[in-house]
């Protein structure tokens, strides 16, 4: 007897999660005869003008029931390729140039799952079957296309944990922490720091402490600009490139993503800018007197401070993995 286990898994088509978008036909002909976009194109100027109200009522009927406002999409689509097509939409009635439009859209799912194409092969293996029976290998294809699920959730991740701040600390490393070089190393040419220290400050305290804490302070809020900034132009990519609106978009982010994703990136923040600003620093206090030194380990810097930041994310992953976060 054959055991059959029913899942109570059970999927449901959710029209939420599907968009119209442009569908592109091949615009010249092939093997020298018309395109197939000029035969569609006569085919539907050279139906009456009841035929092309039957044919947009059976398109609207499928489309209407999951979309909004199709018929606007649907001329919108039509003005988008007016001039390919060589048309003069004064000469041609809003039906008919519905419909063409129509013809140049298509349905595309950014989320989906399926089970399909069963199949069964005999096992190598028939030993102790009994007569008339077979032990069979069976397969099933799953696909799960969640385009812009995967989108949006690399998109987070990737800025969020790792590109927003990255990025960030390496721009602040090349310009906050040579600042830092040039100008106590400036200082040190000029005699200044000496002048403070016979005068009884802290060096330390006077130069240094104030622009970590800055630094400290100033990065994660650079990064949290960053973090916002990326995520809109992945916003604005997926408009434009997928036809993907801000709302699904940010939709689909809000599930994607949690709130440590963004911590996650923010603690790091504060590591990088006192590092940086101790490199920046340390590196001014090495100067000797004269001004080309202070050029040379202004490089430094910042060649120091980036190979750090870089060695510190990759620590923080480490860290990260191990404890499941």
């Amino acid at each position: 007897m054959l055991d059959i286990f029913h899942h109570s898994l059970r999927l449901h088509a959710d029209p939420s999660r599907v968009v119209v978008r442009p569908f592109h036909i091949g615009w010249s002909p092939v093997g020298g005869g018309t395109s197939r976009t000029d035969r569609l194109v006569r085919a539907v100027l050279a139906m009456s003008a009841q035929e092309t109200r039957d044919e947009l009522e059976v398109v609207l009927k499928d489309f209407e029931a999951r979309h909004w406002q199709t018929r606007r999409v649907f001329m919108t689509r039509y003005d988008e390729i007016e001039d390919l097509l060589g048309l003069d939409g004064r000469d041609i009635g809003d039906e008919k140039r519905q419909l063409i439009g129509a013809y140049f859209c298509h349905e595309y799912s950014y989320a989906a799952a399926a089970l399909m194409n069963p199949s069964a092969v005999p096992h190598f293996d028939q030993t102790g079957m009994p007569k008339g029976s077979m032990r069979i290998l069976m397969s099933l294809r799953s696909v799960g296309e969640g385009h812009i699920s995967s989108v949006a959730f690399r998109e987070g991740i990737i800025t969020l944990r790792e590109m927003g701040v990255l990025m960030t600390a390496i721009i602040v490393a090349g310009r906050s922490g040579s600042a830092f070089t040039a100008h106590i190393g400036s200082m040190r040419v000029n005699q200044e720091i000496d002048a403070m220290q016979t005068m009884g400050l802290n060096t330390v305290d006077t130069l240094v402490l104030p622009r970590i804490i800055g630094l400290v302070v100033a990065l994660p809020l650079l990064t949290l600009y960053a973090d916002i900034m990326g995520l809109m132009g992945g916003a604005i990519m997926c408009y434009f490139d997928l036809g993907v609106t801000f709302p699904a978009f940010m939709r689909e982010l809000q599930q994607a993503l949690e709130v440590k994703t963004l911590l996650v990136g923010l603690v790091k923040a504060p590591v990088f800018a006192f590092v940086i600003a101790l490199v920046g620093c340390y590196e001014g206090f090495q100067v000797e007197r004269n001004a080309a030194s202070v050029g040379l380990l202004t490089t430094r810097s910042v060649v120091e401070s980036v190979f750090l930041v870089i060695v510190l994310d990759a620590a923080f992953s480490v860290m990260f993995s191990v404890l499941g976060i």
